[in-house]
């Protein structure tokens, strides 16, 4: 399962057995070091293919 992949935020927060809350700060950070601004436009990234 991957937020890349399209999976929610709730879906990924059970599964990691963290809060949903967890998963939007690191993916703040992520989309932040990466330069995108959304879960398509990291679906879309060449360095995670």
């Amino acid at each position: 399962m991957s937020v890349a992949g399209r999976a929610v935020t709730r879906k990924v927060a059970t599964q990691l057995f963290i809060s949903k809350r967890t998963v939007d700060a690191h993916l703040r950070t992520i989309f932040q070091r990466l330069g995108v601004t959304s879960r398509r436009q990291l679906e879309d990234h060449p360095g995670l293919r």
